[in-house]
């Protein structure tokens, strides 16, 4: 929140307040945000609706910011977590979002090529979580000696950690099963349940956080509805779960209940969208849920020597990796 004075002839003052949003990144972020700016700024005007204004950007050698407008709507986290949302409720405003979505996606394709396929999955996927590890291992020394073994413990199981787990994943085979049938140059490409807002009244929804990839695919969206719901991220950064040691447990409540029925109605809508196969999609969705999963943990660091939201998305991102491969590797 700020302020300022406007001063006008006679003395007399007019004082406004402006409440904005300041996004600013210094380090590893710069790269996103430069992104997510340019992204912004070249949005088609009918398309405009769906996304945050940006009200002043500065792009620099060392750091990068812009302000928008803070929108006084709530995610639909916070809709589901304070009982306003249900299940019903979700899917139907998770549809409208997809169809919108899908416009975007199919503007502007890229068709596959083999040239393409492998340096995809291994650029988008595979590096993406190899900088993410190499950064939570800097920032995070507890952290860093989980990351650094070969196999974890997790629930009373032992897993693949995530390094190897991701070399035993880095074969042709599966980078072309996992491929999409198109990319695009054009998507939300971050679309989690804190990543939209819902105007309930204005019967509309903004995407605040667009990455702006050069091109994506809509899984990898998929992959962030999917692990809002399956891997109960929403839960995760809300600090919803129990975490001993190398075992957690995630808190068993109604909100917890209406994800598992968001969870059991999404893959139809994804079907609506996808011309793929049912089980396809639920392949690539779980290949791009579980590689958000790890990548994900230097977003929910607390840098408070603890780090219990960041782990607790580590394990379950090991968890999801080990599962993807014993179903489908």
């Amino acid at each position: 929140m700020s302020s300022y004075v406007e001063r006008e002839s006679g003395g007399r003052s007019k004082i406004s307040l402006v409440s904005r949003v300041y996004k600013e990144a210094i380090d590893e972020r710069m790269s996103k945000l430069k992104d997510e700016i340019r992204f912004l700024q070249k949005i088609p005007s009918e398309w405009r609706i769906h996304f945050p204004e940006i009200i002043f950007a500065r792009i620099s050698k060392d750091k990068v910011c812009y302000e928008m407008p803070n929108y006084a709507l709530p995610t639909i986290r916070r809709l589901l977590f304070s009982g306003k949302f249900s299940h019903v409720d979700a899917l139907n405003w998770i549809d409208k979002i997809l169809k919108f979505s899908f416009e975007m996606y199919t503007r502007q394709t890229v068709p596959k090529s083999p040239q393409i396929t492998g340096h995809y999955i291994k650029n988008m996927h595979y590096n993406r979580v190899r900088r993410r590890l190499v950064e939570v291992s800097r920032k995070s020394p507890l952290l860093k000696n989980i990351i650094k073994c070969e196999y974890i413990r997790i629930n009373g199981e032992n897993y693949k950690n995530a390094i190897p787990a991701i070399l035993s994943m880095e074969r042709e085979e599966i980078a072309k099963r996992v491929f999409p049938e198109f990319l695009s140059k054009w998507g939300h490409f971050d679309l989690h349940f804190s990543n939209v807002l819902i105007d309930i009244e204005g019967n509309n929804f903004i995407l605040i956080d667009p990455r702006g990839y050069p091109y994506c695919d809509y899984y990898y969206d998929f992959g962030k509805l999917w692990h809002s719901v399956d891997g109960k991220y929403e839960f995760i950064a809300e600090n919803r779960f129990v975490l001993n040691d190398t075992d957690f447990e995630l808190e068993r409540n109604k909100v917890y209940v209406e994800c598992e029925k968001i969870k059991a109605g999404l893959l139809q809508i994804f079907k609506k969208y996808s011309t793929e196969s049912a089980d396809d999609i639920l392949m690539k969705t779980e290949f791009n849920e579980a590689i958000h999963f790890v990548s994900l943990v230097p977003f929910i660091l607390d840098f408070d020597g603890i780090d219990k939201r960041a782990t607790v998305g580590y394990y379950t991102g090991v968890i999801l990796l080990n599962r993807f491969m014993e179903k489908y590797g």
